[in-house]
Formats: structure tokens, C-alpha cells, sequence
């Protein structure tokens, strides 16, 4: 097959390869105009060429990439029924099987085969319980791309992959998304299968698209929850948010955020309400924010996974002592209070009428590499390991669908930051349309932040 058209990867000014994103690469493989062979092939030579500094990928796939690459590329040769990611590279968290080793792939990443994805390999993550990950982020080496899904987002936002699959306990997907300029879904509660997923928390574990842009992550939401449409669409346009009712809560979630984050917020409501979105208001208590409840019971439940002796990995190790201390009692009454708290989420979008919810990702951008801590605005020191997951803690604890996007911001403002789409459970498709009119409207292309 031959280019007869469009425009194929090419280097950005940084000197970083960038491939096409999904619904760009799927419409080129579809219309014949790239190669799914050419197209992982300039994967694998970007990942050649950044991954030894970048160290986002723990292993590259790269024969059995080439061969299911060469299938798809034979199938639209011969005018077979292409589906809307076929021919698509795309990575997944090391946490997911791929079946690259022997064992069957989890349930998301044979989702996203089906839908004609091509697995490249498995990006790199902290080991469990700790924050210790030698990948960089692309756009600034010397701070901190966030974490555990890290090797995902960096693989997506240096370009090297279309997109990447992450989970996400606590913010696991969306904080280095944010952190790397890129989007990330955490879908609501249950709606992506986790078989094949090593599971921090049966409670919190959710599996999680990272892509360039939400139209990329609309794509991947519709193959992974099995909803996928018939065709990638050639040309999305402005997503109609009239009607859409919206809320920026404040209080608790904007408590300890650099001033740029809270006005990245309120300047994407103004732009939804300016689409035709509704502004309501809502208040949201500090019971959604409480870290011992979602680090108790994640203990508890990882303890569980270790009925008999320790295992060898030391942060495992000291997880599984701390959550045998927690006993059954406390984790039935954490349980019983998370069932509590998605109830009241619930019922509190219904009675405020609102579908969506405009919340800072994260406090503040990418602290330096070696940081454990910062200072808040206040003047208050706090560990990153309390600040990146805080505003992130609610969707995890009321199984709500949480997007963040890229903040519209000026080029040179800095290392980027992130705005998160929160919806009652099941309304994933809500987030997902308010984010893609936020982001049509004027969201700086991933790379702005340089």
C-alpha cells in the first residue's frame, strides 16, 4: 500500500516523532491513504529513537505487532469490513495482560482488538504502593509525569503511540494525563471490563483510555464499553452542548489550588455557557475527600489478595501488613460507607439538576523530578502523594465517570494542567460531550505547553 494522500507522522519542532492520533490515523488506514504496516512501523522507529530516555514502555511487542499489522493491512486491501480502530497502534498499562506472555488478555485490551486496535506493547508504572518509576515526562524531563499509569500518558504525549489504555484507583490515569498534557477517562463504575487487570482495589479499580484528544478518547470509551459506532467519524465538528447543566462546586475542590487552575475552571464554564450549557450550583461536602477511606480499604482489599505469606516486592509487602491490621469489621464498615457516599452522588446530581460537574484535575502542574512535597498557596507544605490524588478521590470513591482535559491556556504559561469532567454514574456520555466542546472551542493542541 502507498500514501496516496493526507498527511502521514511526522517530527514536531521539539524533534519528538508524532504519529496520528485515533480518529486521524483510523480515517487514513480506512481511505487507504496509510499503511497499518507503515504507521506501527513509524511507532516502533519513534519508540526506538525517544523510549532509551523517555522510559515510557516496559516491553515493546514488536513481532507480534508487525504480524497483526500486516492482517489488517491485508484486509483492506482485499475490501474486507474494517473496524473503527483498525490498524491503530495503541499500548497498554504493564498491569494489563496482552497475551503476549502465555496468559489470556484482559477483557480491555481484547475490546480494543476487536475494535482493530494493534497492541504494541506495555508501558512502564511505578511498582504497586510506591512512586518510584524512572519515566520521564516528554514535555519537561526534569519534573515529575505523574502516576502509576506514567508510561502510558508519556507514551501518548511524546507521540509515540495514538493511545494508550491505564487504570485507575485514585487517579491513576487522569494525573498523568494532566500532568503530561494529554486526556484521560476513568469511566463510571463497572462499565469496562477488568478481567486480566492486576487489581489494586476491588472497590476503586477502574480501566482507562489516555489519548492526544477527547474525540480520541470517545473512540476507545465506544470499543471498550462495547457501544462502539460503525466508523470512526470523518469530521466530528462542535459538539452541541445546549441544554447541558453544569456546576463548578468550589469549597473543597479548589482548596489548595495555584490560582491558575481554579480560573482554567471557571474559563471553561464560561466557554460552555457560551455553547448554550446551563450553570447551576452545587455544593459538595469533605466526606467525598477523605484519603483514609480510600487508602483503608484499598490496603484491606490488596491484603486480601495475600492470604498466607508476605509477598516478595517489599511496597506490596508493607501494604498487605498494614491492610491484615485494618480486619474485616473496619473494611465492612468503609464498604458500607462507599456504598453510602455513591448513593448521596447520586442524589445529588438528580436534586440539583445538573449533569456534569467543572473541577480542577490537579492542584497544581508537574513538581520537580525528586519533590515529595510542595507548598500550597497558603503556605501549607503537603506531600504529593496527598495532593496529586485529592481532587481526583471523588469519582473514585462514588464510582462517577471523571474526564480531564487539557487547560485552555496561553502557549507559555507553563507546564500544563488539567480540567475534570465529573458525572453521576453512567453518565459518561455527558462528560465526554462537555469535555469535547471545551476542548473544540479552543483547547491548545498537545505539544503547546513546551
Amino acid at each position: 500500500m502507498t500514501v496516496t494522500g493526507g498527511r502521514s507522522a511526522s517530527d514536531n519542532d521539539a524533534g519528538t516523532p508524532v504519529v496520528p492520533g485515533v480518529a486521524e490515523a483510523a480515517w487514513l488506514v480506512r481511505e487507504r491513504h496509510l499503511s497499518p504496516v507503515e504507521l506501527l512501523e513509524q511507532c516502533l522507529r519513534g519508540i526506538e529513537r525517544e523510549d532509551p530516555w523517555l522510559r515510557a514502555f516496559d516491553r515493546v511487542d514488536a513481532e507480534d505487532a508487525r504480524r497483526a499489522a500486516r492482517e489488517a493491512e491485508r484486509q483492506v486491501m482485499s475490501g474486507e469490513r474494517l473496524e473503527p480502530l483498525h490498524g491503530v497502534p495503541m499500548a497498554c498499562k504493564v498491569l494489563l495482560e496482552t497475551g503476549a506472555t502465555g496468559r489470556a488478555p484482559a477483557q480491555a485490551v481484547a475490546a480494543l482488538r476487536s475494535a482493530g486496535a494493534v497492541i504494541v506493547g506495555t508501558t512502564r508504572a511505578p511498582a504497586l504502593f510506591t512512586f518510584d518509576c524512572d519515566t520521564r515526562n516528554p514535555l519537561d524531563p526534569a519534573h515529575t509525569p505523574g502516576w502509576s499509569s506514567t508510561g502510558s500518558a508519556a507514551a501518548v504525549a511524546a507521540g509515540l503511540v495514538p493511545a494508550a489504555l491505564g487504570s485507575d484507583t485514585v487517579g491513576s490515569v487522569r494525573i498523568p494525563a494532566a500532568l503530561c498534557g494529554v486526556a484521560g477517562l476513568r469511566p463510571s463504575a463497572g462499565l469496562v471490563g477488568r478481567r486480566g487487570l492486576t487489581v489494586m482495589s476491588e472497590t476503586f479499580d477502574e480501566v482507562g483510555p489516555i489519548a492526544r484528544n477527547v474525540t480520541d478518547i470517545q473512540l476507545l470509551f465506544s470499543a471498550l464499553s462495547a457501544e462502539r459506532p460503525s466508523a470512526p467519524p470523518d469530521d466530528a465538528g462542535q459538539p452541541d452542548v445546549r441544554g447541558l447543566r453544569i456546576a463548578v462546586p468550589g469549597g473543597f475542590f479548589s482548596e489548595g489550588c495555584v490560582p491558575r487552575a481554579v480560573a482554567a475552571v471557571e474559563q471553561a464554564a464560561g466557554t460552555l455557557c457560551s455553547l448554550g450549557a446551563q450553570l447551576r450550583h452545587v455544593a459538595v461536602d469533605a466526606a467525598y475527600f477523605d484519603r483514609e477511606l480510600t487508602a483503608s480499604l484499598t490496603l484491606w482489599e490488596t491484603a486480601c489478595r495475600f492470604p498466607g505469606d508476605l509477598p516478595a516486592e517489599p511496597g506490596i509487602a508493607a501494604a498487605v501488613r498494614d491492610g491484615r491490621r485494618i480486619g474485616a469489621e473496619r473494611a465492612t464498615q468503609l464498604s458500607g460507607r462507599v456504598r453510602r457516599l455513591r448513593e448521596r452522588w447520586r442524589a445529588l446530581f438528580r436534586e440539583a439538576e445538573v449533569d456534569v460537574l467543572l473541577v480542577p484535575t490537579v492542584p497544581a502542574p508537574a513538581a520537580e523530578r525528586e519533590a515529595t512535597h510542595r507548598t500550597r498557596p497558603d503556605g501549607v507544605p503537603e506531600p504529593l502523594a496527598a495532593a496529586y490524588p485529592r481532587l481526583c478521590r471523588p469519582a473514585s470513591v462514588t464510582g462517577a465517570p471523571a474526564l480531564t482535559v487539557p487547560a485552555a491556556e496561553p502557549a507559555g504559561r507553563g507546564l500544563p494542567l488539567g480540567v475534570q469532567f465529573l458525572g453521576a454514574p453512567g453518565g459518561d456520555r455527558h462528560v465526554l460531550r462537555a469535555g469535547a466542546a471545551y476542548e473544540a472551542a479552543g483547547t491548545p493542541p498537545n505539544g503547546d505547553h513546551r
